[in-house]
């Protein structure tokens, strides 16, 4: 295994409009606020078709929570956080197999933070709360653990051969600035922590705290609060800003935000990040008042679907086969995003698009042979059983 000198160097990240191609480097313009930008979308302006995955009910998997769910080509990994469970599923839902226990014994986990697939490998890892980085094949065997020195809780893939660690609150351990740090992927054979941080490409660069992280075709990217930026970590550790947002009240150009940074979370934040295709999809809270956005980077235009205005529930109008509206909760690869549904709401909202008298989802449906799939589902599952996954082809 080769032997990694652990370098402990700050990724910070500053720059200006001018040292970045503007095709590269796009201001993500929010400038109108988050009131008064409701608006009717469908389905069909962003997906051509759509599929359902009832997850498998049994009496011994009985989900909770989902707090992590990842896909792989024909699996899906659950953590349950009610359980404290990771489960594997078929990628039709059927049950497969629970993954390691709780617990707080060499193979156990004691609550689950953080959980990445890496699709090449097969192998899933995870971050524990008392911060034990450990590492299970698809078969339930655990086959590489140990404990980090700092609170890294956040992680993902950088490439086929290296990890991404994030330290989420790093200023009471070594600086007021958030770390990004790499690790080489063990392929199952036992190692100990031996992170470290790369300069490549970085030109004396600054970086606030690490809000979010997510993917994007072949880029890790994470935005952080203090510049308000999303930047871009390619496969050979090249940092690059890709997007910054623009609010009315906020600083209007990157040289004075850089002078005169601020924290933006407090007037926003974003609890959820999926960039796909054309689009920006952001959950999260502005003015104590949730929102969900729909932000197309080509029109720089933004709005907030939304399918009920009496009671402001936020999802695109399902036209393509006329079930239930839909806002994703993450894609899947680049192709599909999806959502979790709960039984018991798919029931009230499928009763719903039924009903005759049901003004509020009079809608003109584009796949009529679908509605009897929806049909067959309903009359399939119960209340008490576990989740639907609702996935949607992007176009």
């Amino acid at each position: 295994m080769t032997k990694l000198a652990a370098l402990v160097i700050l990724v910070l990240v500053s720059i200006s409009c001018s040292s970045v191609d503007d095709q590269d480097y796009k201001c993500l313009d929010f400038s109108n606020g988050f009131q008064n930008i409701s608006t009717k979308h469908f389905l069909s302006e962003i997906g051509s078709e759509v599929e359902y995955v009832s997850l498998e009910t049994r009496s011994d998997v009985l989900l909770g929570k989902i707090s992590k769910i990842k896909f792989g080509q024909n699996e899906i990994i659950i953590y349950d956080k009610v359980q404290n469970q990771i489960l594997l599923f078929g990628k039709d839902g059927a049950f497969i197999r629970k993954i390691g226990r709780a617990g707080k014994g060499p193979e156990e986990y004691v609550r689950v933070e953080d959980l990445v697939y890496d699709h090449l490998n097969q192998h899933i890892y995870i971050i524990t709360l008392d911060l034990f980085f450990k590492e299970f094949t698809l078969e339930g065997e655990m086959v590489n653990s140990w404990k980090f020195k700092l609170p890294f809780w956040r992680f993902s893939n950088l490439n086929d051969k290296e990890l991404s660690f994030y330290m989420v609150f790093p200023n009471t351990l070594l600086t007021n600035w958030n770390s990004v740090h790499f690790k080489e992927k063990s392929n199952g054979n036992p190692s100990g922590e031996a992170l470290y941080r790369d300069l490549s490409g970085l030109s004396e660069s600054k970086m606030g705290p690490v809000l979010r992280q997510y993917s994007y075709k072949d880029t890790l990217c994470i935005w952080e609060s203090f510049y308000d930026t999303i930047y871009g970590i390619s496969k050979d550790k090249q940092i690059t800003p890709r997007f910054w947002f623009k609010q009315a009240d906020q600083y209007t150009t990157l040289e004075a935000q850089k002078n005169n940074r601020k924290d933006h979370k407090s007037e926003y934040f974003f609890e959820n990040f999926i960039e796909a295709g054309d689009y920006f999809f952001l959950s999260g809270w502005s003015q104590n008042r949730m929102i969900k956005i729909l932000y197309n980077k080509n029109a720089k235009t933004y709005s907030e679907p939304v399918y009920n205005y009496n009671i402001m529930d936020h999802a695109f109008f399902n036209d393509l086969d006329g079930g239930i509206p839909f806002w994703p909760n993450g894609k899947i690869g680049e192709k599909h995003l999806f959502c979790i549904v709960e039984p018991i709401e798919f029931l009230r909202l499928v009763k719903s698009t039924s009903a005759k008298d049901e003004s509020l989802f009079k809608i003109d449906v584009l796949n009529q042979n679908s509605r009897s799939n929806i049909d067959q589902l309903r009359g399939n599952i119960s209340q008490e059983d576990n989740p639907i996954i609702m996935k949607v082809r992007m176009k």
